[in-house]
């Protein structure tokens, strides 16, 4: 090849790389530039957000040690409660209507506090609904225990012990009267589909092996009405075959392998630099606050492709970015059309208020203090240690190559 051809080579490659390279994003959230959605970041990566990311859902998803009503549960139960007055005030508080009596541990204590409610707020109706709700699972299901400590003095001349564990076991749903009915003993509402996986409908896609017993087989019984036994027999595999056949999702995403196993086909593999799905640079600040360095790596690439000014807007059904007027990002908070935000590294959602002021020992109701790192990952690691990865939505789980 003459000098001439490789210098129009050199040219023509140099154009293909600059043309295809992803947008910089906007780092100042005071500009309609600056918001940046989820989607927006799968969009700039090459993720459809209607197609499978090229990576093992059942490998990134953790399922919790219980399980749990869905959120929709919730929202029904409180509509028939307070008609989803989250902020209902009295003695049966918020939108659930807990009981609230008085502050923890005195005797005269209400359910509220006895679940551990004032971790959140004082009572019910001053913690948001996702709070709420956390409550709520620990009373119907999974039941709190707490270390309590006293004066070592005071302890010593009580004669008691100066730590002892205050342990309150799951009572079930049957306290709520929208539920049951005390008069009659009649059930008023039918009894909600339970699941380990917050994001249960992902176990459609999961890989089973035959005669799999799990919590995911679980999930996938209790999503396709089966007899529910968490054993992935000939039954359970030829419903699921059923579902994704009826759905079309075995024609083009699924294969089903001689040996039985259901599988998702594999995707072409990305070598580009994006494709590591972490985020070295806030590998350290992850370690400092104990998180689990790899795992969280991994989410925070696939919440914010690791742009701490990152916000994600969550828009209400049949609502997007077109129903609010583009304006400067505080603005976007007051358009109608707009449910909630997540913001920064991990994309905390804006329904932690409560959360964030005490962790980051900031005013209440401002969330701008989550686009600061530290704050945002102090806020992650109090999230981790109530509830776990499940938290985050998006990814649901653990990194995997």
């Amino acid at each position: 090849m003459n000098k001439a051809k490789r210098v129009f080579a050199f040219l023509m490659l140099s154009i293909v790389v600059i043309g295809t390279a992803p947008a910089k994003l906007s780092a100042s959230p005071s500009s309609a530039e600056g918001v940046v959605s989820r989607s927006a970041l799968d969009s700039r990566a090459g993720v459809s957000p209607a197609g499978f990311s090229n990576y093992d859902l059942r490998k990134s998803s953790t399922p919790r040690k219980h399980a749990y009503p869905t959120i929709e549960f919730w929202e029904q139960l409180a509509q028939c409660e307070t008609a989803q007055d989250w902020q209902n005030g009295g003695r049966y508080a918020g939108g659930l209507g807990i009981m609230n009596n008085s502050r923890f541990p005195k005797s005269s204590m209400g359910t509220w506090e006895r679940y551990g409610g004032e971790q959140f707020a004082p009572s019910p109706d001053r913690a948001t609904k996702e709070e709420q709700i956390i409550v709520a699972n620990r009373i119907a299901v999974e039941g709190y225990s707490q270390l309590v400590k006293r004066d070592p003095d005071w302890a010593r001349r009580q004669g008691v012990p100066a730590e002892y564990v205050w342990d309150q076991k799951a009572v079930g749903l049957n306290g709520w009267g929208c539920y049951k009915s005390k008069s009659t003993g009649k059930y008023r509402m039918a009894k909600p589909k339970m699941y380990y996986y917050e994001n249960y409908k992902d176990v459609l896609y999961f890989s089973f092996s035959p005669n799999e017993r799990s919590r995911a087989v679980h999930d996938l019984q209790v999503f396709l009405e089966l007899k529910v036994d968490s054993w992935y027999g000939p039954k359970t595999r030829a419903a699921h075959k059923k579902y994704l056949k009826k759905h079309g999702i075995h024609a083009s995403h699924w294969s089903y392998k001689p040996t039985g196993v259901v599988s998702a086909q594999s995707a072409t593999a990305d070598k580009t630099p994006d494709a590591m799905k972490r985020c070295p640079k806030w590998e350290g600040l992850i370690k400092k606050y104990e998180l689990p360095v790899k795992d969280f790596s991994y989410i925070m690439w696939r919440e914010s492709r690791c742009e701490p000014k990152a916000i994600g807007w969550n828009y209400r059904a049949g609502t997007g970015y077109w129903s609010c007027k583009r304006a400067p990002a505080q603005q976007y908070k007051k358009c109608d059309a707009v449910k909630s935000y997540d913001s920064g590294l991990l994309q905390i959602n804006s329904s932690w208020v409560t959360v964030t002021a005490q962790v980051c020992k900031s005013k209440r109701g401002d969330m701008s203090v989550l686009l600061e790192p530290k704050c945002n990952l102090a806020v992650a690691r109090y999230l981790y240690n109530n509830g776990g990865m499940h938290h985050w939505k998006a990814s649901s789980g653990r990194y995997t190559d």
